[in-house]
């Protein structure tokens, strides 16, 4: 059964933000549960990107319950190529890096870019397993934050409910960044851009759904191969113009997703996205209608033979 979808994670063995490993946990279970239960012929791509020396690898730290639809590879990339492309970067993961490199090597019409803490609703895993998604369509999905940790003891089958009664912050399309039974929006400027576009000729980086897009992307593979997916530069793990321009259409998902709380150890390791720079490409983007091509042909480390092992 070849998958309709392909779900892209990156992460490795670290303990990344606390409790890692059951996160992702989580993650995995909950992903099986609904792709089981929807009865959606899918693949999940796990990138181990520089898997630590000293811990066992995630495909046997994991658990895996049995499935029938849907497929789990995993692709190592390892130290030896991360030290090659890693250039002056301190951070031990190259997120991006990663999910360019299993968007290339993907076996889904549609490849969805997520995270392994995650939490995907019933209704959206619903919706996907209808097959029903349009070639010329960017899908994104809000994404609502947990500031707490899911209990060990609520069910796969609960995880929603538990997410949905304990959610605090919301990334939104259409409303910004919005607390829960508040809505006060902390991205303003952001509204007001959006508004003003209904009244003005002029173009807006501001009006896609930008934020945290590394959690829910969806196009075609061939879409995101337009453009060699994200910028493998110290940019900014962003495309939702480049989409646009090379020819889809923002659609905002009504269904929901969920993200677990964690820290972020790592924030002195990642370079800081560079949103002038980025402000500047996306305009002339958007004003020439064409995609800048940061990435040469060997994208996604295309020229790497990478170990692979399917669960």
């Amino acid at each position: 059964m070849e998958p309709y979808i392909s779900f892209v994670v990156v992460g490795r063995n670290d303990d990344y933000g606390h409790n890692f490993l059951y996160r992702m946990q989580r993650f995995v279970d909950s992903l099986v549960y609904l792709c089981e239960k929807h009865e959606l012929p899918s693949e999940l791509i796990i990138v181990e990107w520089n898997p630590p020396e000293d811990k066992e690898r995630l495909y046997k730290a994991l658990r895996f319950a049995n499935r029938k639809f849907l497929k789990i590879r995993f692709i190592e990339v390892p130290k030896s190529v991360h030290d090659k492309v890693k250039g002056q970067r301190k951070s031990p993961l190259l997120e991006f890096y990663g999910k360019n490199m299993a968007m290339r090597r993907a076996k889904g019409k549609f490849v969805l870019i997520t995270n392994p803490d995650i939490i995907f609703s019933d209704d959206i895993i619903k919706y996907l397993a209808k097959q029903e998604l349009k070639e010329n369509i960017y899908y994104r999905a809000d994404r609502y934050d947990l500031f707490v940790d899911i209990p060990e003891e609520i069910k796969t089958s609960e995880v929603e409910k538990f997410c949905e009664d304990n959610w605090t912050f919301c990334w939104s399309t259409y409303w910004g960044r919005y607390h829960r039974g508040i809505r006060v929006l902390s991205d303003l400027p952001r509204l007001t851009a959006r508004t003003l576009m209904k009244y003005t000729k002029g173009h807006s980086y501001l009006r896609y759904h930008g934020g945290a897009q590394g959690d829910f992307a969806l196009i075609t593979k061939e879409s995101w191969a337009r453009f060699r997916g994200f910028p493998e530069i110290d940019f900014l793990g962003e495309t939702s113009v480049a989409t646009i321009v090379t020819g889809n259409k923002l659609k905002a998902l009504k269904e929901r997703t969920y993200h677990q709380s964690h820290g972020n150890p790592t924030a002195g390791e990642r370079p800081l996205p560079d949103m002038e720079a980025y402000v500047k490409d996306a305009k002339k983007m958007l004003k020439e209608k064409k995609a800048i091509i940061y990435n040469n042909e060997n994208w996604g480390l295309g020229e790497y033979d990478l170990k692979e092992k399917e669960i």
